[in-house]
């Protein structure tokens, strides 16, 4: 799981820029403040993991559960979130296998690979309720 130091690096790679500042421009952020953010001694502003995703584009889900368990410092709510990563990276994983199989499959090929994305989503959802009914517990 990345780092909110980790997506600053990434925005700079992507946008071709050097300084914090100019990142925490990008972001929303208040450019005196970034610094406390990068060396984690602050949490980044709630909109910051959507505006990271949009510049990036990925998934704000993704960036935004790996920004949550950064911040998180309960374990029983870390590993939630880190359940929730994997789930939806399983299922982004099957996606991308199901478009690149799919571009130059044969016609049993493709329902494969749409039987096997149909499976791994089902499997995400029946893990999303058995995770809900432990948090009741």
């Amino acid at each position: 799981m990345k780092t909110f130091l980790e997506y600053v690096q990434e925005i700079k790679e992507k946008q071709g820029i050097t300084s914090d500042y100019a990142v925490a421009k990008l972001l929303l952020i208040d450019p005196t403040k970034i610094g406390y953010m990068l060396e984690g001694k602050r949490n980044p502003p709630p909109a910051t993991g959507y505006i990271i995703a949009d510049l990036l584009g990925q998934d704000h889900r993704e960036v935004c559960t790996c920004l949550a368990y950064e911040q998180t410092k309960d374990e029983a709510q870390r590993e939630y979130l880190k359940s929730v990563f994997f789930r939806y990276s399983r299922r982004v994983a099957a996606l991308f296998l199901a478009i690149t199989i799919g571009v130059g499959a044969t016609i049993s090929e493709r329902s494969m690979a749409s039987e096997i994305f149909q499976k791994d989503m089902m499997y995400s959802q029946i893990m999303r309720i058995i995770d809900t009914e432990e948090l009741i517990k």
